[in-house]
């Protein structure tokens, strides 16, 4: 059942991010192109917007999984917790590069990687209030 209830969110999922990169479309051939003025490139600023989107919802059940393993075990949670936040450095920078290469602003790109990362600690939270006794 557990195996059954994995690949269906899993094909949801795949199924959500497709539906998104369709409302938000993106060329990856304008990326390259050579900026002399200090203009928004919107089509690398959304790029931008459905990675963060993305980690958004990739990030929300990583915290729901650190809890739920450190509820179990401490020692499992605080391994996983470090794996995870190892493994969140490349996804910020997967948020933060195209923001910053689109509009040249590194607080705009530190605020939309901080904002994705934060979507673990709330699942953490909401995780929390669920299971509470």
């Amino acid at each position: 059942m557990g195996f059954l209830s994995a690949n269906v969110y899993f094909f949801i999922g795949v199924i959500v991010m497709a539906i998104i990169d369709f409302l938000l479309p993106h060329h990856y051939l304008e990326e390259k192109i050579c900026r002399k003025q200090n203009i928004i490139d919107r089509k690398l600023l959304s790029t931008g917007f459905v990675v963060t989107l993305g980690l958004i919802i990739h990030n929300f059940p990583e915290g729901m999984a650190v809890f739920l393993s450190s509820f179990t075990n401490v020692r499992l949670g605080i391994l996983l917790a470090i794996a995870i936040a190892i493994h969140n450095i490349p996804e910020g920078i997967a948020v933060a590069a195209p923001i910053y290469h689109a509009t040249l602003n590194k607080s705009k790109a530190i605020k939309y990687a901080f904002i994705s990362g934060m979507a673990e600690p709330l699942g953490a939270i909401i995780s929390y209030l669920i299971l509470k006794p």
